[in-house]
């Protein structure tokens, strides 16, 4: 398939130039962008956007860790903190509380927690359910 279209003369210009600088070929050029804008959106589609909920990239990898750590250690927490929400940090249950916002007002000015905020603007405080759900 051949599409023509028609290019502004500032980014005809500029298309040139990076031809020369690059040494590609116009065409060859506009194709590199189709597939980076092509791929950029196959990724954003496969995460669902939701790397984009959180404050940054170091944000999400650091609860995605955290949620991890979480899920594999359920049967322990489970045993020791059903029904209670819990500050957890890889793999460590900071502090827990049966109230999520006396949990949360305790440990809220603690060196952790203010670390946390500042790199993350997160922290990982959840609750530990009653049972284990098992997907069948």
């Amino acid at each position: 398939m051949t599409i023509n279209i028609q290019i502004d003369s500032e980014h005809l210009e500029k298309l040139a130039y990076i031809g020369q600088q690059t040494r590609n070929d116009p065409s060859n050029l506009i194709s590199q962008e189709i597939d980076r804008q092509y791929q950029q959106l196959q990724n954003q589609t496969a995460t669902n956007g939701v790397e984009e909920l959180f404050w940054s990239r170091e944000a999400h990898s650091y609860i995605t860790k955290q949620s991890e750590l979480f899920d594999a250690m359920l049967p322990e927490l489970i045993e020791q903190y059903a029904g209670m929400y819990v500050l957890f940090e890889d793999g460590n249950v900071i502090d827990a509380d049966v109230d999520e916002d006396v949990l949360l007002d305790r440990v809220w000015e603690t060196d952790l927690v203010r670390d946390r905020i500042a790199k993350y603007n997160s922290i990982f405080c959840h609750l530990v359910p009653l049972e284990e759900k098992i997907n069948a």
